[in-house]
């Protein structure tokens, strides 16, 4: 891809950035060995962090030797790519086994009896960043906070069709909630740092107290990306619950944002309940939900059956946006999620009543 850099790390074990641009956490800017390294550069800013381009420096170097300063270090990285749950077009080898995906691409389904119910929109929103969503079933409850990257191509390419399977599948768990989507996956299902970070400085956004994450992605050092860690931090602060997809490469080496402590990780069971083999693990991931052939919204008008952990973890941000709906405190609501453990048992401990349905 131009103008994307990865290291040299194993197939399926990679980190990927934008080449030449580096990320500081704009209070860290002052730093003596900052300033005498970006002295004159300008930089794009959002939400508390700064971008700056540097034509033709190594900045994995650069951030590397950074990090070596003597006293506090200042938080500085490269500008990470994530990715979602498919095997981007540039890379479809279906012999080898990649950790962006190790599953087949989502095939046509049938729309599931009872899928989304009738409700008057309620004052609780979800915040998904992903691809755009024009799903008619979805439109009237949707707020897209413009365009995603790349449209090129958006109805045939299957990564856009990710954020209305995700989308679907939090109204079918929270049928009152309204969604707002900041769109940041372009049409290889890749996910730009710095764009996620410019998407939470949307007050739209910002105001949700709910946030759905469906990528992630490793870095280096295995130590979390301190940019986008600073306005995640920021977010929770402000009382909202960050909900994340483990990824789908079926280790467990940490992945970032999921990883992150603030952060409420969710790994995909199969049909019969146990850990789905592709779904990383490990102590970082909190919570698991049904993840294999889950039927949703795709595409324009369409239903697609897939596989991974964005549909887990769409269905536990549904679940917790409809506790929250409730009247529960979002963080309440997500402790009883990982006290749970699995949607499935919090689902036990909380019956209801079947709703009207809107469609069967």
């Amino acid at each position: 891809m131009p103008g994307v850099v990865h290291n040299s790390a194993a197939l399926g074990q990679e980190t990927f950035w934008r080449a030449d641009e580096l990320l500081v956490v704009e209070k860290d800017a002052d730093h003596e060995a900052l300033r005498v390294e970006l002295e004159g550069r300008g930089y794009d800013a959002a939400d508390g962090v700064r971008r700056y381009r540097l034509p033709g420096r190594e900045v994995d170097e650069l951030v590397a030797r950074l990090r070596e300063e003597p006293g506090p270090a200042p938080r500085v990285s490269v500008n990470h790519l994530f990715a979602v749950q498919h095997r981007p077009p540039w890379y479809d080898h279906g012999h080898e086994t990649y950790h962006f995906a190790n599953f087949e691409k989502p095939r046509p389904a049938a729309p599931p009896p009872g899928f989304l119910t009738a409700a008057e929109l309620g004052p609780v929103r979800v915040g998904i960043l992903d691809t755009d969503v024009d799903h008619p079933l979805l439109r009237e409850r949707t707020l897209v906070l413009g365009r995603a990257p790349e449209q090129a191509g958006r109805r045939t390419n299957e990564a856009f069709g990710h954020g209305a399977l995700v989308a679907g599948l939090i109204a079918s768990r929270a049928p009152q909630a309204g969604l707002v989507v900041g769109p940041v996956m372009d049409g290889n299902g890749m996910v730009e740092e710095f764009l996620v970070i410019q998407a939470l400085d949307r007050p739209e956004l910002r105001a949700c107290p709910v946030l759905n994450i469906a990528f992630a992605g490793y870095t280096e050092d295995d130590r979390p990306p301190p940019a986008l860690s600073t306005v995640l931090d920021r977010y929770r602060e402000r009382d909202g619950v960050v909900v994340a997809a483990a990824g789908n490469g079926g280790g467990s080496r940490v992945r970032w944002p999921g990883a992150l402590p603030e952060v409420i990780t969710v790994g995909a069971l199969d049909a019969s309940g146990a850990p789905w083999s592709y779904s990383d693990h490990g102590p970082w991931v909190n919570v698991w939900a049904p993840g294999v052939d889950v039927v949703s919204t795709y595409l324009d008008a369409g239903w697609a059956e897939w596989s991974g952990t964005s549909a887990a973890a769409a269905q536990v941000s549904g679940a917790i946006a409809a506790l929250i709906d409730q009247g529960v405190e979002p963080g309440s609501a997500a402790r009883r999620l990982v006290e749970a453990g699995t949607l499935e048992a919090a689902d036990r401990e909380r019956p209801e009543d079947p709703p009207e349905l809107l469609m069967t």
